[in-house]
């Protein structure tokens, strides 16, 4: 009989188990590569510019799209000398703003929170996920992001997709290559531009009535209120104006009782929108979204408030980031003024960031009707007038006197300067009927 002589080679072994590693380790270097690939970058747009910033930022704002569409911290820099930084992501309920506030004190420690109260009486950690993705994606996997997803999400399915995106984009493999979400576009300081303009049919919502019901909302936001008081951070709320969702009224009150029991303060922009002076036919974008006006309202009364109670030995402008934001933000907004086809578009940009303008509208016996130019032009401090005559023309300009300019009947010329006189843009528009 015979024996065949087995020799174990343990030097062989070894080798065997290493290159199975490192075969393993190339697997997940390629998953996540392909991962980063083929994800909704929406997250990471969302907080490049918080992550590559390198000086202090003063204030974060936490919310849902109203705060994103309402404030823009490259008002608050360029006016105000504060830098900020707009956190507040679409469908963001008060649990997820908690882990997101968390999260981003890892990398800078404001002096000032400002929370809004959208949502305060909202019940779960999400709408959907896909917002919980732009609110969470961009953060790297941390034990404070791993704490944010079990207490956010209750089965393992759902917290995996968090843990991994490969898990969440892999479906999108045919569509890697075409997709125009995958390349980088800049959100400068976290805020949207909303331009265009509807009416709001009904006054805001306002009422006396109190909610003190403990929803989820309610108890993640006096968590927030105890996270920033233990690490000496300033709260501010807002309740930035809206039309309807009557539901939410209770609510808000009873948070902001809690809040006056706190001495912490809160601007109501429902309950006096005069305090703006908000036009309800040309400051939203919807029934409960500013456009980029009100935003510029909304912004200009935050940062007076916001520099009076804790900036106001902050008033020189000394960040190199924020000024390189701020340019490149300008860049943008001059290209919109150069680019938009509405006349009103380019008159709410122009008010909203300070350009200095001339604007003759050419003969029109019609132009009493569009009330929405004649409101951005109020804004802008001109007494309009409508002249009693078609043969008449109308002139606007920031710098006073200045000769005609010759436009023909039916059009509107506008020269656009920026802060250092410099001419933006020349543009001109059929007045439509």
């Amino acid at each position: 009989m015979r024996h065949r002589l087995f020799i174990f080679n343990s030097n062989s072994k070894v080798r065997s188990v290493i290159w199975i590693c490192l075969f393993l380790v190339m697997v997940l270097v390629a998953m996540n590569l392909l991962a980063n690939k083929m994800e909704v970058k929406d997250s990471e747009k969302k907080y490049y510019d918080y992550f590559n910033t390198k000086d202090e930022i003063d204030v974060v704002f936490l919310g849902t799209s109203h705060m994103i569409d309402g404030i823009l911290p490259t008002i608050l820099y360029e006016k105000y000398g504060i830098t900020s930084y707009n956190l507040a992501n679409h469908g963001e309920l008060m649990p997820t703003s908690y882990w997101v506030l968390q999260n981003a004190l890892q990398y800078h420690t404001p002096k000032v929170v400002v929370i809004d109260l959208f949502v305060v009486n909202a019940e779960g950690a999400y709408y959907n996920k896909a917002f919980s993705h732009c609110s969470l994606d961009a953060f790297p996997l941390t034990s404070i992001k791993l704490e944010a997803i079990w207490d956010l999400f209750n089965d393992n399915e759902t917290r995996m997709e968090f843990i991994n995106n490969f898990n969440t984009y892999h479906s999108r493999w045919n569509e890697a290559f075409t997709l125009g979400d995958m390349s980088y576009i800049p959100h400068y300081g976290g805020a949207e531009l909303l331009i265009g303009a509807e009416p709001i049919p009904s006054p805001l919502t306002i009422g006396t009535v109190v909610d003190e019901t403990m929803t989820e909302g309610m108890l993640y936001f006096e968590k927030i209120l105890d996270f920033c008081d233990r690490r000496g951070i300033q709260v501010v709320c807002t309740n930035l104006p809206y039309s309807g969702f009557e539901e939410k009224i209770g609510a808000t009150n009873y948070a902001k009782q809690i809040l006056k029991e706190r001495n912490t303060p809160c601007i109501d922009f429902q309950l006096d929108a005069d305090i703006i002076g908000l036009n309800l036919n040309a400051d939203f974008r919807d029934s409960h979204h500013l456009n980029v006006a009100g935003a510029a309202k909304a912004t200009n009364y935050v940062g007076e408030f916001l520099r009076e109670r804790y900036f106001s030995d902050n008033v020189e402008k000394n960040s190199l980031n924020y000024e390189d934001l701020c340019r490149k933000a300008r860049s943008d907004i001059e290209y919109l003024l150069g680019d938009e086809a509405d006349i009103n578009h380019v008159l709410m940009l122009t008010d909203a960031f300070s350009y200095d303008m001339i604007l003759e509208i050419g003969p029109y016996e019609k132009f009493g009707s569009h009330e929405l130019t004649q409101s951005y032009l109020r804004d802008m401090g001109f007494e309009v007038f409508i002249p009693e005559s078609s043969e008449i023309s109308q002139r606007y300009s920031t710098f006073g006197d200045y000769a005609e300019a010759g436009t023909e009947r039916n059009t509107a010329k506008i020269w656009i300067y920026d802060q250092n006189g410099e001419l933006v843009t020349e543009r001109e528009f059929l007045i439509e009927e």
